[in-house]
């Protein structure tokens, strides 16, 4: 999750956060503890560009 967080900060200028979120209770459930989850965030304002953008930077990062 932190390589993907870095690569679409560094590379594509997404910033998006890494992690637990305050809920290891919740990734143990999920199956996803230690390493937790990648959050992302569209707002009010967030275009269609940038929603698409950030959609085909995931894929890219595959």
């Amino acid at each position: 999750n932190g390589d993907l967080a870095g690569f679409l900060s560094e590379e594509r200028g997404i910033e998006t956060r890494p992690g637990l979120h305050c809920a290891p209770r919740a990734h143990r459930t999920l199956g996803t503890f230690p390493g937790g989850a990648l959050r992302l965030s569209p707002g009010w304002f967030s275009t269609e560009e940038e929603v698409r953008t950030t959609v085909e930077a995931i894929a890219a990062a595959r």
